[in-house]
């Protein structure tokens, strides 16, 4: 039995016609691109070194805004910029 919520119920998915699975595809494509989209948006808030939800700090010279407040004041360099320190 199937845990997809188009196919509860549903104990052999090949009984399903071509016309409906196709659909269901569809709908399914359609949803995880949903899905994909609201993981994406909270991954840009989260600090990249701890994942706290909160990007507080702007970085120097760069302008990144990649890491939280406690983040920040242990990072040597920013990063993404990978070897440019942190001007203070």
């Amino acid at each position: 039995m199937s845990t997809l919520p188009g196919l509860r119920g549903c104990n052999d998915i090949g009984a399903i016609s071509l016309p409906k699975l196709q659909s269901l595809q569809s709908q399914l494509r359609l949803d995880l691109e949903a899905v994909d989209g609201v993981i994406f948006q909270l991954r840009a808030k989260q600090c990249v070194v701890c994942g706290e939800p909160a990007r507080g700090a702007v970085l120097q010279p760069c302008q990144h805004r990649v890491l939280c407040e406690p983040c920040v004041a242990s990072a040597p360099e920013c990063p993404y910029c990978e070897g440019q320190p942190l001007q203070w």
